[in-house]
């Protein structure tokens, strides 16, 4: 239950300016990024059940792949947005913290990993993500110590932040790079 409510309220918080991110995007010509966004929500929103928000996430990422102007699908889609953000933080309780932000102090006393095997972690984390899965912040956190051997400081820090957003696209190419990288 608490990575549940965890999962909500990082979603509402990590979410709740995609349309304005979305708009940005499309005034700036790149309907790819405004594309990946509504992508992004439809797959988390139909993770934590959601569905409203899924159904037009779904018609408005259709119509910015297909062209033509979306303006009534992402009016549909940010009335949707918004009210599950408001009714989201309105149920808000305390929430466990302590899942994906271990101590520094810790992670440096952590014995290094087998270097195949934070590469195996790394490798089904990337499937993880790449399913859209929710698992995956689930899967960081248990294992947080080889993911971070694999990917190294900087890029580890990229995809715990874009894991927490639930941009699960970004966190996938800072993977898929690093593993590229390595082989």
């Amino acid at each position: 239950r608490t990575l549940y409510r965890r999962l909500l309220h990082q979603f509402a918080d990590g979410q709740a300016d995609a349309v304005e991110r979305i708009q940005t995007a499309l005034a700036a010509g790149q309907r790819d990024e405004a594309e990946r966004v509504a992508h992004t929500v439809r797959g988390v929103a139909g993770n934590i059940g959601l569905a409203a928000l899924q159904g037009a996430a779904t018609t408005l990422e259709e119509r910015l792949r297909h062209g033509g102007d979306a303006r009534a699908e992402l009016a549909t889609f940010g009335v949707e947005l918004s009210a599950c953000v408001q009714a989201l933080r309105a149920a808000r309780a305390p929430v466990d913290a302590g899942a994906l932000a271990a101590s520094p102090a810790v992670a440096a006393a952590t014995p290094a990993i087998d270097a195949a095997e934070a590469a195996a972690r790394a490798h089904q984390f990337a499937q993880l993500l790449d399913d859209c899965d929710a698992q995956a912040e689930e899967y960081l956190a248990e294992h947080r110590d080889a993911l971070h051997q694999f990917l190294g400081a900087n890029a580890f820090a990229s995809v715990e932040q874009a894991v927490r957003d639930f941009d699960f696209d970004s966190a996938l190419q800072t993977v898929r790079s690093t593993v590229w990288r390595s082989t």
